[in-house]
Order: C-alpha cells, then structure tokens, then sequence
C-alpha cells in the first residue's frame, strides 16, 4: 500500500497489478486510482484460447 500511495502522489493514473499476489493484498476499494489487475484481465483471452485448441 506504501508504494500505491507513492505512486498516486507522483500523479500516475492508475496501478498495474502484474503478480498473482499483489491483488490479494491490493484492492481497488483501498487505492483512490485505478487498479488493473492483469490476472483478471488476461484470464479471460487465455481461457477462450484454450477452448479454441
């Protein structure tokens, strides 16, 4: 959380969560910007890829 607040201070406009743990502690009712959580967002394409094997 230490290091979204940095990042928010620094005016980024959003947060990218890339590991599979990160969201368990990150929670986009905690952050004030937004958070991309890739998990979440490439799950999806992944599973519909397989399916198409």
């Amino acid at each position: 959380m230490q290091i979204t607040e940095k990042l928010i201070d620094n005016d980024r406009e959003g947060i990218i969560l890339e590991c599979t743990e990160i969201p368990l502690g990150i929670k986009q009712s905690n952050v004030f910007s937004p958070v991309f959580n890739t998990i979440t967002i490439q799950a999806p394409n992944a599973f519909e890829t397989a399916l198409k094997l």
